[in-house]
């Protein structure tokens, strides 16, 4: 597109050093009034800039003008040495405060929930029964755009919207059906998860459903299952519940664990098989292979089982066997 630094017709100077005050043809327009003055087309117009030349193009809109008639009109209004400087043609838009579907769909969230007073407009999902086509307001107006009307029906979720918008003149009505959803956030796996797998951040995704799809127990919150084991196979892309998820056992029944006895400074160590299985701080029944008694301990770590009461419940007798030890 040809700038303001054209050659003049039959100069070889730009047009920026033929002096300060020799007016400059624009080679576009941009306009919120709905008359084009001189003062819009041509810069240095002097008193002759608030002459009208041409109507404005509609709201939103653009416009091609012939710079020769725009220079023709100009001189015939006042401004004499108006030129088309090297331009043949003009581009006017007219400005406009723009309300295409998306944005006019974050303004009927946000009529509904302060409406509604008991839920947040990003939790409203809005779908129209027709695409509304771009509003255009008058950017010159102090309230472009306003809901005259917001009926909605959350059993359903239908909606019935009356909006008035600042036009060419004065106010248009437009009206506006559809539904809103009240949507819920939950948590997903992004991919299948084994039996006894543990879920971590990158197995999850956040998933919207419609708050009546939603089930009473499903995660919503990832801190809720992080860490934590699959009891079965998990799918992706459904809801989740914790129900579905439990500490990683750190001890299957049958393990060989090492049974550990502190106090007074003094440690024992023995090994016994888990007659129970366990996570991180679960009680479990271990038989002492030495003893062959079986005693109750908690799970500390992976294959450790640590023991409370009197060393007699882990040694057979007062001397420690042979595989035993004391620190």
């Amino acid at each position: 597109m040809p700038g303001a630094a054209s050659l003049a017709a039959g100069s070889s100077q730009p047009v920026w050093q033929r002096g300060s005050e020799a007016p400059v043809l624009r080679p576009e327009v941009v306009t919120s009034s709905d008359i084009v003055t001189i003062g819009d087309f041509y810069l240095n117009a002097g008193a002759a800039g608030f002459e009208p030349l041409f109507r404005s193009p509609d709201l939103g809109t653009s416009g091609n003008v012939s710079a020769a008639l725009v220079a023709e009109r100009a001189r015939a209004a006042g401004l004499k040495s108006a030129g088309t400087d090297g331009l043949a043609e003009v581009i006017v838009r007219r400005d406009s405060i723009s309300f295409d579907a998306q944005r006019l769909s974050g303004i009927i969230a946000e009529r509904l929930a302060r409406q509604e007073g008991q839920i947040s407009a990003d939790d409203l999902e809005i779908v129209f029964a027709r695409t509304p086509q771009i509003i255009h307001a008058d950017p010159r107006s102090a309230d472009p755009l306003r809901i005259e009307q917001a009926l909605w029906s959350r059993a359903d979720g239908r909606f019935d919207i009356v909006m008035s918008y600042a036009g060419e003149n004065g106010y248009r009505r437009v009206s506006l059906t559809g539904i809103a959803r009240e949507m819920t956030a939950i948590v997903a796996l992004a991919s299948p998860l084994d039996r006894g797998a543990i879920v971590r951040e990158q197995d999850l995704i956040t998933m919207r459903l419609p708050r009546e799809r939603v089930q009473g127990r499903a995660v919503t919150d990832p801190q809720e299952i992080l860490g934590l084991a699959a009891r079965i196979q998990q799918r992706p892309g459904r809801q989740l519940s914790k129900a579905d998820f439990e500490r990683p056992m750190l001890i299957q029944r049958g393990d060989k664990v090492t049974l550990i006895y502190e106090i007074s400074g003094m440690k024992l160590t023995t090994q016994g098989q888990a007659a129970t299985a366990g996570a991180d701080g679960d009680m479990i029944d271990v038989i002492n292979l030495q003893s062959r008694r079986t005693v109750r301990g908690t799970v500390s770590a992976r294959g450790e089982v640590r023991l409370g009461g009197t060393p007699r419940t882990l040694a057979a007798n007062t001397s420690l066997p042979a595989q035993e030890s004391a620190q």
